[in-house]
């Protein structure tokens, strides 16, 4: 989301934000990052109750910033901002599609990935979303907050 960060007006305005799409998607229920569950069968049946709740419009689309895609077998990352031009989004493709591939070897290995807090998942979001790319950050597994030279361009390492 910080490497993406490319809204920062709304209504002829400055909003201080460097990322104002993320906090207006922030405002809607079963939007952002999508909560830690343990399996695909827990993804589906969390999705049909927030769908029941009429908090999600339809149980097989949810708008979640990454989300499996309900046709194909392929991984959906939304979250991001659409960059300014081709180079930009040229340049984001690689660290995404790197967290992807890793993500999915980890997966395949048995890993569930790490259990974050929730909480800390969102400060996260909210910190890339007001700082973008040059502000500092919050690594939500070591619960530090670190400016954006300290920080690793892509990792995803957890044993």
């Amino acid at each position: 989301m910080a490497l993406s960060a490319n809204s920062p007006f709304a209504d002829g305005r400055d909003t201080g934000y460097a990322s104002w799409r993320t906090v207006v998607r922030g405002r809607f229920p079963a939007l952002g990052p999508q909560p830690y569950v343990t399996s695909l069968h827990d993804y589906r049946q969390l999705t049909r109750a927030l769908h029941a709740s009429e908090a999600m419009l339809d149980a097989d689309v949810p708008f979640r910033d990454v989300r499996p895609n309900p046709r194909h077998p392929t991984l959906e990352v939304r979250v991001m901002d659409v960059p300014a031009d081709a180079e930009d989004t040229v340049a984001l493709a690689g660290p995404v599609r790197a967290l992807v591939a890793r993500s999915v070897e980890l997966v395949r290995d048995g890993d569930r990935g790490p259990r974050v807090c929730g909480e800390l998942v969102r400060a996260a979001c909210w910190r890339a979303a007001r700082d973008g790319r040059p502000g500092d950050g919050v690594d939500d597994l070591t619960e530090l907050t670190a400016g954006a030279p300290e920080r690793p361009a892509v990792a995803v390492t957890h044993p």
